[in-house]
């Protein structure tokens, strides 16, 4: 799981330090499986690093499709948080999934598209 989560930096050539990646490591309660492999970690865990290695490289843009999909409620909440602080840090986030009421006290805007309409809230 670690080498998943520095790949997309390496690609990129971000350097980014070992007490952020074990702060996210740490924050979604991943500890102890850094060496396995993504395919061995569950669809929910699977799914963070996933989230983590987008947060990692700090994006302006951070398209997620149902990030909320397999996760407990705690770290739902916990992603919910991170992705407030990419929003206030000046980017956009735009995730498909039916989680308004969740999102709705956290953020600037929501719009809901269903069936080719969009609704504000």
């Amino acid at each position: 799981m670690r080498y998943n989560l520095e790949l997309g930096l390496r690609l990129r050539g971000v350097k980014v330090s070992e007490d952020v990646i074990e702060r996210y490591v740490a924050r979604y309660g991943l500890e102890g499986l850094e060496g396995k492999p993504v395919s061995k970690l569950s669809a929910g865990r699977a799914k963070l690093v996933s989230i983590m290695r987008s947060l990692l490289l700090r994006p302006r843009l951070l398209a997620l499709d149902e990030p909320f999909t397999f996760l407990d409620s705690t770290r739902a909440s916990l992603l919910v948080e991170d992705l407030v602080e990419v929003v206030r840090s000046g980017g956009i986030v735009v995730a498909t999934h039916y989680m308004h009421r969740e999102l709705r006290d956290c953020s600037e805007q929501v719009i809901e598209l269903m069936d080719g309409e969009a609704t504000l809230y």
